[in-house]
């Protein structure tokens, strides 16, 4: 995420909020609605439930949220939720 933190500096807020819109959609267009708000919920307390660096506690609980074929949401998941709380 600190790579893009820097970004939204020089970004403006309408572009970054049109590009959650499209990571949004497409997100729920291939996890369905209850598995993108599960990865969501999940993704946004995820550092108070784990911390930031125990990367091994966090795949465990997405191999639980999402089928194999659905992890490359996971990074898009991270971008939106990155925008979301930067917009």
């Amino acid at each position: 995420r600190s790579v893009l933190r820097g970004l939204t500096d020089q970004v403006p807020q309408t572009k970054l909020n049109s590009r959650a819109a499209v990571l949004r959609e497409r997100c729920m267009a291939g996890l369905g609605v209850e598995k993108f708000t599960r990865l969501h919920e999940f993704l946004r307390e995820r550092s108070a439930l784990f911390g930031e660096d125990d990367g091994v506690a966090i795949r465990i609980e997405l191999e639980d949220i999402l089928d194999e074929g659905q992890m490359e949401f996971w990074p898009l998941m991270e971008e939106l939720i990155f925008y979301e709380e930067n917009a």
